[in-house]
């Protein structure tokens, strides 16, 4: 009998002097077959050069870009700002907003399993509400983005956050499926 091969388990056969726990054993180990038969088809399907670029970038074809980094230091823009990620698999943002509006940053082709990083920084004089919006390379919204800080519960982005004269909120999260919608969620903080 093959070791590694979980098809054989259901051909082992039992001679017991119960023949109630000899059937009860003999459906277990098929159980354990079939199981054994459904993870090797995984592994060999997951470790597929199609199965390694679906948990990389959520499609079956490897795109360069899937262990490639966004680093956007947008400095101190004069209104709404733009992202394009270019489906890269680790994205950071920084901004220092010094102009006396509320405003927003768009980010754009943010693959599902994508690493997030940013700093919002306000130094505009006055408090404002920054909200961050985003979209998959399908041009399907993120919804929510939301910010787990140690300050206050949960601030979803696409709504706006508040954030005081000489505020930031940092924060670090991943985008993933939530109920069928793209969804990326942080934590960080607020000051």
């Amino acid at each position: 009998m093959a070791a590694n091969n979980p098809s054989v388990w259901a051909s082992v056969k039992l001679f017991l002097k119960n023949p109630q726990f000899d059937s009860t054993m003999q459906y277990f180990l098929s159980q354990i077959s079939q199981f054994g038969v459904q993870v090797q088809a995984q592994l060999t399907t997951l470790s597929s050069a199609s199965g390694l670029a679906t948990i990389l970038n959520g499609s079956s074809l490897l795109l360069s870009t899937a262990l490639e980094s966004s680093l956007n230091d947008l400095g101190s823009p004069a209104g709404n700002s733009s992202i394009n990620t270019k489906s890269a698999a680790i994205v950071v943002a920084r901004l220092s907003w010094t102009t006396a509006a509320n405003w927003t940053l768009t980010i754009s082709n943010l693959t599902l399993g994508s690493i997030v990083l940013f700093r919002l920084q306000n130094v505009s004089g006055a408090g404002r509400t920054f909200t961050v919006t985003a979209n998959t390379p399908a041009s399907v919204a993120y919804s929510p983005i939301n910010v787990f800080t140690s300050a206050a519960a949960a601030v979803n982005l696409t709504g706006g956050a508040a954030i005081a004269n000489n505020g930031s909120i940092t924060a670090i999260g991943i985008t993933f499926t939530q109920g069928g919608t793209p969804a990326l969620i942080m934590i960080g903080y607020a000051v």
